[in-house]
């Protein structure tokens, strides 16, 4: 008897560090096998290929679906390609009228030395962009596209979505 109880508390303790583990790895390795394939369902050959090339790791990038086409690129955004590869070859870029970075480390020592040339990543920019992942975030966790006022600061279509937005401070945390 002393032998068997030995053999269950041995098991009770492997439990939380190997079954666990073991069960949550398959699991996941089912998930990650099943977002892989519905990733390359999604893109065609050339374009998967032009992913592994783009960051150097297979299937890493990004991949923007929108109403009417499909934008994938590498994970920092490097060379955009639009799926599939026909509607590529038949795109024509715009011409460039922005000025062009020369590196977030020389932006940041010349705006350190007080050059009158603002950064890339200035905060008028970046809260616009900030602003519109955090609307991102609303819109996805409520399942609806938001029409946003932002001069008013308020989403005009879906009365839901203002509690996420301007939510109600806890007492002693008011303005």
């Amino acid at each position: 008897m002393r032998q068997s109880g030995s053999v269950m508390i041995f098991f009770m303790l492997l439990l939380p560090f190997v079954v666990i583990p073991v069960v949550g790895l398959g699991i996941d390795g089912a998930m990650c096998f099943i977002v892989k394939a519905k990733m390359q369902a999604a893109v065609d050959a050339g374009a998967l290929a032009a992913s592994q090339s783009m960051s150097g790791e297979p299937g890493e990038g990004l991949l923007f679906v929108g109403d009417t086409g499909k934008i994938l690129c590498g994970f920092n955004g490097s060379r955009p390609r639009l799926i599939p590869a026909s509607r590529m070859k038949a795109f024509t870029p715009p011409p460039k009228t922005l000025p062009r970075s020369p590196g977030n480390d020389r932006e940041w020592l010349d705006a350190c030395k007080g050059s009158k040339t603002k950064p890339g990543a200035n905060f008028a920019f970046s809260g616009m962009v900030t602003e519109t992942l955090q609307l991102a975030n609303v819109a996805t966790h409520l399942g609806q596209n938001l029409d946003w006022d932002r001069s008013g600061l308020k989403v005009t279509n879906v009365a839901s979505a203002q509690p996420y937005l301007s939510p109600a401070r806890r007492e002693g945390w008011e303005l």
